[in-house]
């Protein structure tokens, strides 16, 4: 397994890391390609975090409050991928300035507001290069792969017409099942979904097995 490598990018446009591998023509400003994300195992690829401004939330209060749907649900499709690029004078390339994978979700359980007839698409601020073997992300969210189960705080975005976890990597948590069967569930970053340690929030993630009487 090819050994992950995490970059942190204070700027977008900036950061070597995120050029495309193929040269551009300097009169492109800009371009997306639409791609399906959920082949690629990602924990094999090489991983470029880019750092932005989010919200964090610390209680369980602050979650509920931010959140118009609040589920218990399951990954069960292939994400659908959106990279724009944006060509970069200084490297003379083309540069990834944002990335959205949009996924669908089967509701298991309702712990606040009401499904959406249409069903529940969850997006995520992360794209893979695949020719780059390369996982650029926006989020601190790993990628979710087909089956897995969580417990999700979402906010709906209008512009996308889809849900986004509130706070970002402070809107998922995994189920009880999932830690129990992992070692040191406690400092495991994959078991809850994110890439760093100091992420996970784990009172937090107590707080809310035991407000909503998940087992």
């Amino acid at each position: 397994m090819k050994t992950r490598m995490f970059a942190i990018a204070m700027a977008m446009t900036m950061a070597c890391g995120l050029t495309a591998c193929e040269s551009a023509d300097s009169s492109a400003e800009q371009s997306s390609e639409t791609e399906n994300s959920s082949m690629t195992d990602w924990t094999k690829l090489e991983v470029v975090e880019v750092e932005t401004d989010r919200i964090v939330y610390y209680t369980l209060d602050e979650l509920q409050q931010a959140s118009d749907l609040i589920v218990i649900g399951e990954f069960i499709d292939d994400a659908e991928q959106d990279v724009e690029y944006q060509y970069n004078d200084n490297f003379k390339k083309k540069s990834v300035t944002d990335a959205i994978s949009t996924s669908e979700i089967a509701v298991h359980r309702v712990l606040k507001g009401t499904v959406p007839e249409d069903g529940v698409r969850i997006s995520q601020r992360y794209g893979i290069l695949e020719e780059e073997n390369r996982l650029v992300t926006f989020s601190g969210m790993t990628p979710m792969k087909k089956g897995e189960q969580w417990i999700f705080f979402l906010y709906y975005g209008e512009g996308s017409d889809s849900y986004w976890c509130a706070g970002d990597y402070t809107g998922r948590y995994p189920l009880p099942q999932a830690t129990a069967a992992a070692a040191n569930a406690e400092q495991n970053p994959e078991v809850f979904g994110l890439y760093r340690e100091e992420q996970i929030n784990y009172p937090l993630y107590q707080a809310i097995l035991n407000e909503y009487e998940i087992i």
